[in-house]
């Protein structure tokens, strides 16, 4: 439709920029109105479902002017339209159970009951009128079919009573989460090589290995991490499984109001005028679990024992009415806890003798010397070759040959060690790791519901979530890796404490019968506090104040092979001691809650993330 406003203007004047701008913004404007009143269209809320159709005779001619009642079967809010010229009509509807009423002079009253609307979804319902009078009534209770033929989307709807009846894996990796079962569906793939399931969103349609290509929503409010599409973590990290109502994945032929390589969409549940809820524990334990297909026996007892797993989901939610009709809650809390003996495995670590400075029998003969690195000189005029002083420190008040003298340990050295554990006293797997691992989550879920008036309602969504370890992850510990089970500072793995926020608001205006506006506002955060990385490795070697040493079979002057790093630093006798140098450091870069490779106390940090909507729909 193009609309033309013709300007006149008195002769002998010229255009201003000014009239020039006034006009072209009252064109736009008339434009406007025209755009949303001439012509309605076929639109649909974010978030919302709808329904539409044409109301038409016995005969198949269009009714103008027909009255539309819809009506929420839980909650009893009321929507009504007239039908256009041609007959049609259209509601953006939250999803639930709704009864349509069609009404018009000289027609009998018809009345369709049953109607299932879900999000993102569109229904048709074409209501056929009877001649008669509007006292009398036609009433249709058969659902009406489920199958859209007026558009291409292609996608699934999974309600909560579906995806809470499938089948649980408890194996500690973390509890039910609602974003697992869209792998489920059709087109979506779990094989994601960026990432897991819980900071990714799968792969759709086969589009790219990496996956985290799909927009994820919240009542169709985009919540969409810094770090890119496809972060699930922002709902399962604050709502729980039983505090959603149904989820879509959309992934071909969707609106274009939405972003992303397919769509997620995450409906919470809301209160209605009944009451209602759940109550849930799901546990698993050793007491119940069997022995494997070999008994494994513990080092520390050489007695058998079955691997120590503890794990309870338990929860509470609940939806009532606060008034009647119009304002309605729903609410509750979820927690997680979890916990396991990590496998006990042989490490070697320092005896108590040598983090005391005596290294006495330690190097197979009785000649083997550890020299002072201190001490060393050159051997002949031309300095080409070197000697070193072997080490003489006083063991029970007797010099006594490769025994460090206490003046010379190191005060940081000695505290960094005052960290080690006790060893058995062998040379060799001396240490056997024996600490226990798990999580201690929690989230909860809330949600408002106010019908302001038979045009306005409003919505607000608030949810908290912590995901927390109760120790270090558990370690495999291999030789040639920097990765072991002792405690901190030195295990090589991290723990984690993020936190989830995420607050939705939604305001719906209908502002005449064929004009509706929704305003959405949406936050989320995902976060942690910020520490630093603890590296157990020995510092890069000091000049003088601190150094390597060498043990050697006899004091042949020879020049100075590469130095080997031992975790004991030594002090000269001239130079104070000096600490070693600062640990490395690295700053977390990303938002997930995974264990790292080096020893590492790290958290994560994502900015939050903060969404506004605010859309004017011709129905």
């Amino acid at each position: 439709m193009t609309l033309q406003t013709p300007l006149h203007r008195p002769s002998g004047l010229h255009n201003s920029p000014t009239s020039l701008t006034a006009a072209r913004s009252l064109t736009l404007l008339l434009a406007v109105v025209a755009f949303l009143f001439a012509s309605p269209l076929h639109a649909q809320l974010a978030g919302k479902g709808s329904i539409r159709g044409t109301v038409a005779d016995s005969t198949g001619a269009a009714i103008p002017g027909a009255a539309i009642v819809i009506t929420n079967v839980s909650t009893a809010a009321r929507q009504q339209t007239l039908s256009t010229g041609a007959g049609n009509y259209q509601f953006s509807l939250d999803p639930g159970k709704y009864t349509s009423a069609v009404t018009r002079a000289g027609f009998k009253t018809f009345t369709q009951e049953n109607v299932v609307v879900d999000a993102l979804q569109t229904f048709s319902v074409n209501p056929v009128l009877e001649t008669g009078s509007v006292s009398e009534s036609v009433t249709v209770t058969d659902t009406p079919p489920a199958l859209e033929t007026s558009n291409a989307t292609l996608g699934v709807t999974m309600e909560q009573e579906m995806y809470a009846s499938l089948p649980i894996i408890q194996d500690g990796g973390g509890q039910r989460r609602a974003t697992d079962f869209a792998s489920l569906l059709p087109g979506v793939s779990a094989n994601v090589s960026n990432g897991n399931l819980t900071t990714n969103s799968g792969i759709v349609n086969g589009g790219g290995s990496r996956g985290a290509s799909s927009a994820i929503y919240i009542n169709g409010v985009p919540i969409t991490s810094v770090a890119g599409e496809g972060d699930p973590r922002f709902v399962w990290t604050s709502m729980a499984v039983d505090a959603i109502n149904q989820f879509q994945v959309q992934t071909v032929g969707y609106s274009a109001i939405y972003e992303g390589q397919g769509v997620q969409n995450y409906i919470v549940k809301n209160g209605t005028n009944q009451i209602h809820g759940v109550v849930y524990d799901y546990f698993r334990n050793t007491a119940l679990d069997t022995w494997g297909f070999t008994k494994v026996n513990n080092p520390l007892t050489g007695l058998p024992a079955k691997p120590v797993e503890r794990q309870n989901e338990y929860g509470l939610f609940a939806g009532f009415p606060i008034i009647k009709d119009k304002l309605f809650v729903f609410g509750g809390y979820e927690g997680y806890r979890f916990s396991r003996q990590v496998p006990n495995q042989q490490e070697t670590i320092p005896t108590e003798a040598m983090r005391a400075g005596n290294f006495t029998g330690q190097f197979g003969t009785a000649t083997a010397a550890l020299f002072d690195p201190n001490s060393t000189v050159c051997g002949n005029t031309a300095c080409t070759s070197y000697v070193r002083t072997p080490f003489r420190g006083l063991l029970n008040g007797v010099p006594t040959l490769n025994v460090i003298p206490s003046s010379r340990l190191s005060p940081v050295a000695l505290k960094m060690q005052s960290f080690l554990p006790a060893s058995t006293g062998d040379l060799a797997n001396n240490y056997v790791t024996n600490y226990s691992t798990g999580l201690n989550n929690w989230t909860t879920t809330n949600r408002i519901d106010y019908t302001l008036n038979a045009k306005q309602s409003v919505s607000l969504v608030i949810a908290f979530g912590r995901q927390s370890t109760t120790g270090p992850a558990a370690v495999v510990v291999s030789s040639g890796t920097n990765t072991n089970g002792l405690p901190p500072p030195y295990i090589s793995t991290q723990q984690f404490a993020p936190k989830t926020k995420v607050f939705l608001f939604e305001h719906t205006y209908a502002i005449s019968p064929h004009v509706t506006n929704q305003f959405k506002y949406g936050y989320g955060r995902y976060d942690g506090p910020a520490s630093t990385r603890i590296r157990a490795e020995p510092s890069p070697p000091q000049p003088s104040a601190s150094r390597d040493f060498l043990p050697a079979r006899h004091p042949t002057p020879s020049p100075l092979p590469p130095s080997a790093a031992i975790p004991i630093s030594i002090a000269g006798p001239d130079t104070p001691p000096t600490a070693p140098s600062p640990p490395a450091t690295s700053p977390s870069t990303t938002s997930s809650g995974t264990s790292a490779s080096t020893p590492s106390l790290s958290a994560v940090r994502s900015p939050g993330s903060s969404t506004t909507t605010s859309s004017t729909t011709p129905a």
